[in-house]
């Protein structure tokens, strides 16, 4: 009996021991180890239809970070991206990538990092997208291997629906990666800042520059299981029925002043558009605007003495849930002709020779656009015309 319970303590000692071994897990065990969420617990149709520009960071000539092992950040964005391609389009997104191979946007002769960044910029931004998003992985000016951690930012200063994207993609990439630093913070980065998307963000999911990220990422498993969890993101944001804000065609280059300038509003997830947060926005400036929330229609003025020049209009628009949609901006141009000439005093520029400018006005007296072609001559009595 006595050895019988011998044996018995001592199997539940190295049972325990065993146990206690287990539990002591490191910080690298968690690292891209798996998904804490289920994707398909989550409704996929609120993806349906909706414009999605995947923006790889890097590549070509720029490759970005290096890990300690030489993997290069421009090849893992690709990759994330890549995947999170083919998961939003198996959902129904209308979804682009800027670049989907290692390559760059410069043109012969160029190596401007701005540059590419503006090329791939206008590229997005002629997609009219509803959500942007600029996949990076980060290193650090000290290059400390052993920092880690997970930043999302979002468009400068807009505290609407680009923090709300951010928040969602911060919240599912700090649940699944394993990686306990995080923060979402503005951002005044270049494809941000000039991004027309109704909402805008970069993401640093990891630091590439951390060997055990590095070693992670570079099997393809890893990048997916990234993927996955900025998909649960998109999810999450478009879950909380981001209106579908679209503008109504209109002639955008005209001589002729639109009397008003109008967009669709529609529900996103079925969920309803709150009334009472409609906003539109002249130059920048708020203004007033009428809704009708039956048709779903918002129709912003035009001010009849609005300047000769370029202007552009937009709205805003919130569901119930608390989802904030912004339209990308519409340009038009006002141009009306020249009436009056007003001749400015000559300048003298040399013995006997003078320069004559002169200010050329529209019918309300404003000063004509630039670039309005115009035809002056002086009459007999000095009087132009």
């Amino acid at each position: 009996m006595s050895r019988a319970m011998t044996w018995i303590v001592l199997s539940a000692a190295v049972a325990a021991a065993a146990a206690g071994c287990s539990s002591r897990r490191s910080s690298r065990d968690d690292l891209y180890s798996r998904l804490s969420e289920e994707p398909a617990a989550f409704d996929r149709s609120v993806l349906e239809g909706r414009r999605i520009v995947l923006d790889p960071g890097h590549g070509g000539r720029f490759r970005g970070a290096l890990g300690a092992d030489s993997l290069s950040e421009a090849d893992v964005n690709l990759g994330v991206a890549l995947y999170l391609w083919g998961l939003l389009d198996e959902a129904g997104a209308d979804v682009r990538l800027t670049r989907s191979a290692d390559s760059d946007f410069l043109t012969d002769g160029s190596s401007a990092v701005q540059a590419d960044l503006a090329a791939r910029t206008a590229l997005a931004n002629g997609w009219n997208a509803e959500a942007f998003i600029s996949i990076h992985h980060n290193s650090n000016i000290e290059l400390d291997r052993a920092r880690n951690g997970i930043e999302v930012y979002y468009r400068d200063d807009e505290a609407g629906a680009s923090l709300e994207l951010a928040e969602e993609i911060h919240l599912h990439l700090a649940r699944n990666l394993g990686i306990g630093d995080s923060s979402i913070r503005t951002g005044n980065y270049f494809v941000l800042r000039e991004s027309n998307a109704g909402a805008a963000v970069l993401g640093e999911a990891s630091y590439i520059s951390n060997p055990g990220v590095e070693k992670k990422l570079m099997i393809s498993t890893r990048q997916r299981l990234e993927a996955e969890a900025y998909f649960l993101g998109l999810l999450g944001y478009f879950s909380m029925g981001v209106p579908r804000v679209e503008p109504i065609p209109f002639e955008a280059d005209t001589m002729a002043i639109p009397s008003s300038i109008s967009f669709r509003v529609g529900r996103g997830a079925e969920v309803p558009v709150d009334p009472s947060s409609v906003r539109a926005f002249l130059d920048g400036s708020r203004v007033d605007a009428a809704y009708d929330p039956a048709a779903g229609i918002i129709s912003l003025p035009i001010p009849p003495d609005i300047p000769n020049g370029t202007h552009s209009a937009g709205v805003s628009a919130r569901s119930v849930k608390g989802a904030t949609a912004r339209s990308a901006p519409v340009r038009f141009t006002i141009a009306r002709s020249a009436r009056f000439i007003l001749p400015l005093p000559p300048v003298m520029e040399g013995p006997g020779e003078y320069r004559m400018s002169l200010r050329l006005l529209d019918a309300n007296a404003s000063d004509v656009a630039d670039g309005t072609a115009v035809a002056a001559r002086s009459s007999a009595n000095g009087q132009w015309r």
